[in-house]
């Protein structure tokens, strides 16, 4: 149970547990970090869907909110999973579709790869949207509040080609580029 394949993602609480989107697994592995500094392994869990024609838990990266909340990108879902701490699925949010920036659908999700919190503000990379997008954490759901298109831009002008790994803090997102081989600098 705690072998790992292809972990992409990771979230470390302040209370030392350990959260890691393990993706060819088809899993979120949790593991707690001792007192002594050993970590151990705690346990797996997946999203569970209701419709068994959906595609397997393909989790690609995990966040934690300051309420504790775990929000994992189900990527060939197109959506955003919500647990709890322990594991327990609460909500998703999303559906699959393409987005055009300004548009008010931002529940339109194609491969969403990353994310990160910062509060109450959860922003996700749409991957194949090519879009950053910014929502607000609520109890039961997510409210896009606006997005912004990344493809169409320079990397001069603020531009990526393939963002994955994302940071998040003090109203200001960090994107790194491994295409441009940049870092880029959002204010929201």
């Amino acid at each position: 149970d705690g072998f790992k394949r292809g972990p992409q993602g990771m979230a470390v609480s302040d209370d030392g547990e350990v959260f890691i989107a393990d993706s060819l697994n088809n899993r979120i592995a949790k593991w707690q970090i001792l007192e002594t500094g050993q970590v151990v392994f705690i346990k797996n869990f997946i999203w569970e869907a209701d419709d068994p024609e959906v595609a397997a838990f393909s989790p690609t990266d995990v966040a934690l909110s300051p309420d504790g909340r775990l929000f994992v990108t189900y990527q060939f879902n197109n959506q955003i999973c919500a647990f709890d701490r322990d594991g327990n699925g609460l909500w998703s949010y999303g559906t699959e579709g393409y987005w055009e920036e300004g548009a008010p659908d931002g529940d339109k999700l194609m491969l969403p790869a990353s994310l990160a919190i910062d509060g109450d503000n959860l922003i996700l990379n749409d991957l194949v949207n090519r879009a950053l997008k910014l929502f607000k954490i609520e109890e039961n759901n997510l409210s896009f509040k606006g997005g912004i298109s990344l493809f169409k831009l320079t990397v001069h002008d603020g531009g990526v080609w393939m963002p994955y790994l994302m940071d998040a803090r003090d109203g200001m997102l960090y994107v790194a580029d491994t295409t441009y081989n940049v870092v880029q600098t959002y204010r929201y």
